[in-house]
C-alpha cells in the first residue's frame, strides 16, 4: 500500500504559512498606549498580542510554536486573522474560520482531517491571551473586512455579460463566502443574496446581529458594495432588504 505524503494534503496557503511564516517571533515588551497580552501552552505554543488601550484593537501578533507543522500553520493563520481586529472579534475566531482561511481556490481543503487537535490548541492558547485584554474599551460599532478598502480597484469579472443569471449569482456568492461572510460572522452577523436584477442590482438580506446594527445601512453596506464592485462589476448596486 502506498501512503500519501502528508504535505500533498495541505493547501498551498497552509504550506506557505508553515515554510515562510510572517508572524513567527516575539514581542518583548509593550509600549505606551498599548497592552502586551501573552498566553502559552508550555513547550508547545505562545502568542504575543499588542493591543491598543484606546479601542481594544490588536495591532500586532506574534507566535512561538514548537513541534508539528500543523501547529505552526494554525498559529500563523490565527495571527493573520487577529491583525486589526478588536479583542471581542478575536474571541469569535473559530476552527471553521481558520480552516476556511487556509483554503485554496478553487475550493481545496486547507488542512488534512487530523488537524483538529492543533487548531483547537491554538484557539485555547489564544483564549488565554485574550483574557488579559478584559477591561480595555472598544467602539460600540465596528466592521472589519479582509480587504483594504482604500486600495481597491474597480474591475469586472471576466466575461460578466456572457454569464448566465445563475452563474452571476454563483460569482457573487463566492465573493460573499470568501471575502465578506467570515468577517461579518465574527460579530455574529450574516449576509445572503435575496435577488439580482438587471445584472447589477443586488438585493441582500442581513442575518443575525446585522439586522439590528445601524451600520447595516452605513459602513457595513458601503464595505460590501466596494468589495463586490472591485471583484464583480464596477456598477454593481447593493440594496439591503430591511
Amino acid at each position: 500500500m502506498i501512503e500519501q505524503f502528508p504535505w500533498t494534503m495541505y493547501s498551498s496557503k497552509l504550506i506557505k504559512s508553515i515554510v515562510h511564516p510572517l508572524y513567527a517571533g516575539i514581542i518583548n515588551e509593550g509600549k505606551e498606549g498599548y497592552r502586551l497580552c501573552t498566553s502559552e501552552e508550555p513547550g508547545l505554543l505562545r502568542f504575543y498580542l499588542l493591543v491598543s488601550e484606546k479601542d481594544g484593537v490588536i495591532i500586532d501578533a506574534k507566535f512561538q510554536a514548537f513541534g508539528e507543522t500543523l501547529l505552526i500553520g494554525s498559529a500563523e493563520i490565527v495571527c493573520e486573522l487577529l491583525i486589526e481586529k478588536n479583542y471581542a472579534q478575536a474571541k469569535r475566531i473559530s476552527a471553521e474560520l481558520i480552516e476556511k482561511s487556509a483554503e485554496d481556490r478553487p475550493l481545496k481543503k486547507g488542512f488534512p482531517p487530523e488537524s483538529g487537535s492543533y487548531i483547537n490548541l491554538a484557539l485555547d492558547v489564544l483564549d488565554g491571551a485574550l483574557a488579559q485584554c478584559e477591561g480595555l474599551p472598544m467602539p460600540e460599532e465596528f466592521l472589519v473586512t479582509p480587504v483594504d478598502l482604500s486600495d481597491l480597484k474597480k474591475g469586472e469579472y471576466p466575461n460578466w455579460a456572457a454569464l448566465t443569471h445563475n452563474e452571476k449569482l454563483g460569482v457573487i456568492q463566492e465573493v460573499l463566502a470568501h471575502e465578506i461572510l467570515p468577517y461579518v460572522q465574527l460579530d455574529d452577523g450574516g449576509v445572503s443574496i435575496k435577488e439580482l436584477k438587471n445584472d447589477i442590482e443586488l438585493t441582500i438580506k442581513y442575518e443575525g446581529s446585522c439586522t439590528s446594527c445601524s451600520s447595516s445601512t452605513g459602513s457595513t453596506l458601503s464595505a460590501i458594495q466596494q468589495i463586490l464592485r472591485a471583484r464583480v462589476h464596477p456598477q454593481l448596486k447593493v440594496i439591503p432588504d430591511l
